[in-house]
């Protein structure tokens, strides 16, 4: 249930850090790397402690392959995000457009990693 808390306060920090990118861009580059980091230790720490990796087998059910299926793209586009935000934190506007972009779908992806969670522990 903590790891549930934990996600849902960083989905809010995500929020309101897409919120800031024009009104306070300094703050809204700390947020959202506060919220990348919070989320990879997160999702490091399920891996680890509490064997999710070693959960996955053929008898999972069908919700469990499609909240894995958003859990492991968020990471992987995390990833992809990274070095586009650092090029555009130090004035690479030619990035404005992927950043835009890698954004919409980022946002689509953790916010069904958080409801299909839900969906999990409400089961």
């Amino acid at each position: 249930m903590i790891n549930n808390i934990i996600s849902f306060v960083i989905l809010v920090l995500m929020f309101w850090g897409r919120s800031l990118h024009s009104k306070n861009p300094k703050l809204h580059i700390k947020v959202m790397s506060l919220v990348i980091a919070s989320d990879l230790l997160l999702v490091g720490y399920l891996a680890l402690f509490n064997q999710a990796l070693t959960k996955i087998n053929a008898e999972m059910s069908g919700l469990l392959i499609i909240h894995l299926f958003f859990s492991i793209t968020t990471v992987i586009l995390y990833l992809r995000l990274i070095p586009i935000g650092i090029k555009l934190a130090k004035g690479d506007e030619s990035q404005r457009a992927s950043m835009r972009q890698m954004d919409r779908i980022i946002v689509v992806f953790r916010t069904m990693t958080f409801i299909t969670s839900m969906s999990l522990l409400l089961r």
